[in-house]
């Protein structure tokens, strides 16, 4: 018998009030589940926005830019993991996702977004169902 954790739902006042951020956004991530008889799980949007009054330094610790999970048994990959840095006039900037000492000024906006899960089985067994509840659910843009 397989037992499921359910999700949690992070709390970020307790962050908020330790470390100098502001969560901005923190929901699901469209679209970032890879298709398939069974749907890879989605991943997530995160933007914290740094307040402080002088510049700051950070660092990224994460894995799975280049390539997404991989889909199995004919499912297709999950959409991969990135960061970005978005500064006040300068242009949005790809973050590493081992990266360290990167400038931060006030205001800056680190954008997150984790992968999402590889599908499962051939995508053309999923049900015309499935898909369009999908579609309402929000784990997709559009039933396809």
């Amino acid at each position: 018998m397989a037992h499921r954790r359910r999700p949690q739902v992070r709390q970020h006042r307790g962050r908020e009030v330790r470390f100098p951020l502001h969560f901005r956004q923190h929901e699901f991530r469209p679209d970032s589940g890879g298709d398939g008889q069974h749907r890879g799980g989605l991943g997530v949007a995160l933007d914290m926005v740094l307040e402080t009054q002088k510049p700051a330094k950070g660092n990224t610790a994460g894995d799975g830019a280049r390539h997404g999970p991989c889909g199995m048994l004919g499912g297709m990959d999950g959409e991969p993991h990135h960061y970005r840095l978005l500064s006040e006039g300068r242009d949005p900037r790809v973050l590493k996702t081992k990266e360290v000492g990167i400038e931060l000024r006030p205001g800056d906006c680190l954008e997150i977004r984790s992968s999402g899960g590889g599908g499962w089985g051939p995508p053309e067994k999923r049900s015309a169902e499935a898909r369009a509840r999908d579609a309402e659910q929000g784990l997709v843009s559009k039933a396809v």
